[in-house]
């Protein structure tokens, strides 16, 4: 993959007080989820790295980008609420575990409109909605297809493809294309057909990972 350098800047913003409020607001709750659990902030970075750069690619509005880059620097803002013995759990997580994490996009939903309002209103759908399956197999609301948000369905190859090249303490994570090819074994299963084209897209060069920073 190519290099992404991911910032928080005025190119993701409409001048005004109010947008200003909004991307106060959205640090704040960035920097809330990195004191609580700082791996999980990292992995909401590269996946709004990741993002942004899809969202060129597909030549999304500037509106949608700045959506998309929004929610994915929040998507799992609601683990604020999981106990760092379970995101930290060495090994597979059992099913009561399970069911504690998979509340974390409702939560992060309902975070957001109690909140930050505003904010909420174009990105709470798309926190809620990151983990459905394009065959309506996920969660929290079993969605299928077009009835999941556009933006949710691109956030969640995204996201699945962060979570499985991420190396973690009971495994190591997958080389890039150890990971398209788990990728494409779940096109038109778990994940949107042209999320994953947009992905397949993207300029690739061997062993370069994506660098990022809070500007």
């Amino acid at each position: 993959m190519d290099t992404v350098a991911v910032g928080i800047g005025p190119e993701w913003c409409v001048p005004g007080r109010v947008a200003t409020s909004m991307q106060s607001t959205l640090e704040l709750l960035f920097q809330r989820l990195r004191t609580h659990h700082p791996s999980s902030a990292d992995h909401c970075l590269r996946v709004a790295g990741l993002s942004r750069a899809i969202a060129r690619r597909l030549s999304l509005t500037t509106q949608d980008r700045s959506t998309l880059f929004r929610a994915a620097l929040l998507h799992d803002i609601g683990k604020i609420f999981v106990p760092i013995e379970i995101l930290d759990f060495p090994g597979p997580l059992d099913a009561g575990q399970r069911r504690i994490v998979s509340r974390h996009s409702e939560l992060g939903q309902n975070l957001l409109l109690d909140e930050a309002p505003a904010l909420a209103q174009a990105i709470a759908p798309i926190v809620r909605a990151h983990h459905e399956w394009f065959d309506g197999s996920g969660y929290p609301d079993g969605l299928a297809q077009d009835r999941i948000p556009w933006l949710a369905r691109i956030l969640c190859v995204v996201d699945y493809y962060d979570a499985v090249t991420s190396t973690r303490g009971y495994r190591a994570g997958l080389s890039d294309g150890e990971a398209m090819g788990l990728i494409r074994s779940e096109c038109g299963k778990k994940l949107d057909p042209h999320a994953v084209s947009a992905l397949q897209a993207m300029p690739r060069s061997c062993g370069c990972r994506f660098r990022l920073g809070l500007s």
